[in-house]
């Protein structure tokens, strides 16, 4: 138990924050972040459909393009279609950074929560234990001299 509190703490640390000092400000800069990353992870997945469909478009097109005209050439579309091709593919690859990072800060974010949760118990454990020992001795005849 110990060694999970501990590396807790590390991952804290090593994500800038001090273990069980979360102020309300940083608190909300977190969740700004978390909205922002869903934002942008929103974003490139409409960029990342509009390109792998402007792909797919540019297939049929340059097929009937080369079916209609066939003694013209079909270098543009080829060219055309290699572009895009490559563009979706860097929107693809920054669509699964981008939203690997989101996950991330909003796991942090949702483990922040629950650390304060688990730390307001346990002050609430700590003041309720003092209380019955307090009742405790108040109530037992041996304890008063």
């Amino acid at each position: 138990m110990a060694d999970n509190k501990d590396l807790g703490k590390e991952l804290l640390k090593s994500n800038g924050m001090e273990f069980g000092k979360i102020s309300n400000e940083e608190r909300q800069t977190l969740q700004r972040l978390v909205a922002t990353d869903k934002a942008r992870v929103r974003r490139m997945k409409w960029a990342t459909a509009l390109a792998w469909g402007l792909v797919v478009i540019c297939f049929i097109v340059g097929g009937l393009w080369e079916r209609a005209n066939p003694e013209r050439p079909v270098g543009l579309w080829v060219v055309l279609i290699k572009a895009l091709l490559v563009i979706a593919i860097v929107f693809t690859i920054s669509l699964l950074v981008r939203s690997r990072a989101a996950s991330n800060r909003q796991i942090q974010s949702s483990l922040m929560r629950i650390q304060e949760q688990l730390d307001h118990l346990n002050t609430g454990d700590q003041q309720q234990a003092v209380a019955k020992d307090k009742g405790k001795k108040a109530n037992d005849p041996s304890s008063a001299d």
